[in-house]
């Protein structure tokens, strides 16, 4: 789970108000400003007429891709007078021209490679346009016939994400710098949502739209195609600035200011953001190192964040009255327990759903935290408290607790965003000898983790860059993209991670399943079994091969869960139509797991196959008390492993659980 606060509602038009605007334009920075623009962007050759205010910069990169290696350098040393001038002037944002060719590419990046280290100021955007122009199929016919053909739709997606791989290579030579960025060029005809979808997950830092691709309205005002308009809306979600170009050459009623207000209006009329898109704010992309409950107390801020979903304790609470509906046939009281009861929301899901069914239960309360026990005790012992005669408390570690009678139903909240990995499993086992043991209910019943391979180069530059540059106290990535101090395992790019994927582009259409968690397991067979043997049994591997269709690069794999709480009633963050939106609509407090890779894998065009490998491990025998997990990732090509991260923390050694 997430460890973070909640964020404070905001409205479309707020958000819409902070993208910034910027134009390419002579005039004078104060008057730009005075009619809405945040910034200009110009040439070099005008950028430096003190009178203009320019903040953004365009420099010509002709030639620097030129098989010649004198004429290369010679575009090379040129440049780099050009950017020392800028810098000079404290004009650090530069525009560059991308190749078009993919056969430029890896020149390309081989000579701007140097221009980042040599500049330490400089903040580089490669200007590349969508997709090629020739890709998108203009005429409807010959689309349909493409949208029916698998096999042809394939095609002309690989072909629409050319300049995407072009981007790809050059980044990859430049070994993921944190300084080099995309200025992305919105073309007159959208390609497919695949494409869209896979430059989303990039670090756009301009959206570069030309009024060359406006319309007219009825009333001669510029307007945007409807694809486009979406298209900005999404975009606009990672705070990209806006660069409108080619204004004074396409005027229309309004002005060359018409097209400012219209984008405005754009991002002001997007849809209102879902319940996940709000709590999202502030939250999305920054990685956390998981809980550790059993090691850790945990704060009264986490405590806070988990009471505030709305999904979950409405789903456990109904979970809670079906099983007390079941056993109304049986006599007397039914006995229940909360184990880990933080600050008492399951226990207060507990006392509306015996009230609802109408079903004597006595209720126990067991916590090991021991600050989080002070506010239980005022609940239960003082004269206001509202459990006062209904509740009784037990403070300790779950696992070590004797009652004088058998439990009922057992109920706990242990999950964690990869379902076993706050240690629900180990904690369940040491108390499941309270549970009555032929017809005792624990809630939840069953709990899967689900894996899907992802493109996320947001997260892999911040830790590829912690772990080139940093000891063990590393550095993670913040909300604008940029780097915050953390503490971290010995390597950065070999430990799991709870985040809010944000930035991110799914390589396979669903998330696979990896095993199961039962629970109650077999009292006799688990009460036979020594300690060893116990902890051993919750040892796990599971094997998912994904279908690629598409060209991309793989950085890691994301991590959902699914639990079946009682027989109906399920929780899921799976992403799709069977999973999260079926099941859980408007669960947030869980955030998905990132187990990322040290070296992203190349996934090739047409017929590749991801395989992933995932152990949950523990070492019984060895005189620890630890899990971990250890993951492996391989790249197929007709059968042939054709790229592989080979087996990442195999033995614990970045990244453990403490028992």
């Amino acid at each position: 789970m997430s460890t973070t606060t909640l964020p404070t509602t905001g409205s479309a038009a707020a958000a819409a108000e902070a993208i910034e605007i910027g134009t390419c334009s002579t005039d004078p920075i104060e008057s730009l400003i005075s009619r809405g623009y945040a910034f200009s962007c110009l040439p070099l050759t005008d950028s430096l007429d003190g009178s203009q205010g320019c903040s953004v910069s365009i420099v010509v990169g002709d030639d620097i891709h030129s098989i010649d290696s004198q004429v290369r350098q010679e575009a090379l040393d040129r440049i780099k007078l050009d950017i020392g001038y800028l810098q000079h002037h404290s004009i650090h944002n530069v525009l560059m021209q991308a190749p078009l060719l993919p056969e430029h590419a890896l020149l390309y990046a081989h000579s701007i490679a140097p221009l980042l280290r040599q500049f330490p100021y400089l903040e580089l955007s490669l200007l590349i346009p969508l997709c090629p122009p020739t890709s998108v199929v203009d005429e409807p016919k010959l689309a349909a016939e493409i949208e029916d053909d698998p096999e042809l739709l394939a095609e002309v997606e690989d072909d629409q994400l050319t300049n995407w791989g072009i981007w790809d290579e050059i980044r990859s030579v430049c070994n993921y710098h944190p300084r080099l960025h995309l200025a992305l060029q919105l073309p007159p005809r959208l390609p497919s949502d695949v494409c869209m979808s896979r430059w989303l997950a990039e670090d756009v830092r301009y959206l570069v739209v030309s009024a060359g691709i406006f319309l007219v309205n009825q009333k001669g005002y510029p307007v945007l195609p409807k694809g486009h308009q979406r298209f900005i809306q999404l975009a606009a979600k990672f705070d990209p600035s806006i660069l409108l170009e080619h204004t004074d050459k396409h005027q229309r009623l309004g002005g060359e200011d018409a097209y400012l207000q219209y984008v405005r209006y754009v991002l002001t009329h997007a849809p209102e953001p879902t319940l996940q898109e709000r709590f999202a704010v502030g939250y999305a992309d920054f990685l956390q190192q998981p809980l550790q409950p059993l090691q850790d107390d945990l704060s009264a801020v986490t405590y806070e964040v988990f009471e505030k979903d709305p999904c979950k304790y409405e789903k456990y609470e109904e979970a809670i009255a079906l099983a007390l509906q079941d056993r109304k046939g049986q006599r007397g009281r039914t006995v229940v327990a909360v184990v880990g009861a933080g600050r008492g929301p399951l226990v207060d899901c507990c006392l509306r759903a015996a009230a609802r069914t109408g079903r004597p239960m006595k209720l126990y309360a067991v916590e090991k935290n021991a600050h989080a026990c002070a506010g239980l005790r005022r609940r239960v012992v003082s004269d206001g408290g509202d459990w006062r005669g209904k509740v009784e408390l037990v403070e300790g570690d779950m696992r070590l607790w004797e009652p004088e009678e058998y439990i009922d139903i057992l109920v706990s909240e242990l999950l964690g965003s990869f379902a076993d990995n706050e240690l629900s499993p180990e904690c369940l086992d040491g108390v499941q000898r309270v549970l009555e043991p032929t017809s005792g209910i624990s809630i939840p019943q069953r709990y899967t983790p689900y894996i899907q391979p992802i493109m996320t180069p947001r997260l892999y530059t911040a830790l590829f860059n912690a772990a080139a540059g940093s000891s063990p106290s590393n550095t993670t990535v913040n909300r604008q993209g940029n780097l915050s101090k953390r503490t971290f395992s010995t390597d950065p790019l070999e430990t799991p991670y709870v985040v809010l994927l944000s930035k991110f582009d799914p390589l396979s259409v669903n998330a696979s399943p990896l095993w199961h968690f039962h629970h109650p397991a077999d009292t006799a067979t688990l009460s036979a079994m020594p300690a060893d043997a116990r902890q051993a049994r919750n040892k796990r591997y599971g094997r998912c091969v994904f279908d690629v269709d598409r060209a991309g690069t793989c950085h890691g794999l994301a991590g959902y869960f699914e639990a079946v709480l009682y027989p109906g009633i399920e929780l899921s963050t799976v992403p799709g139509p069977s999973g999260r939106q079926l099941k859980s609509p408007n669960l947030v407090s869980w955030f998905p797991m990132y187990l990322p890779i040290p070296h992203p894998l190349t996934v090739p065009r047409g017929g590749a196959v991801i395989e992933a490998h995932v152990w949950r491990d523990t070492d019984p025998h060895a005189g620890g008390r630890r899990v971990w997990y250890a993951w492996k990732i391989d790249v197929r090509v007709l059968d042939r492993i054709v790229a592989t991260s080979g087996i990442i923390n195999q033995h614990g050694e970045s990244s453990s659980l403490a028992l």
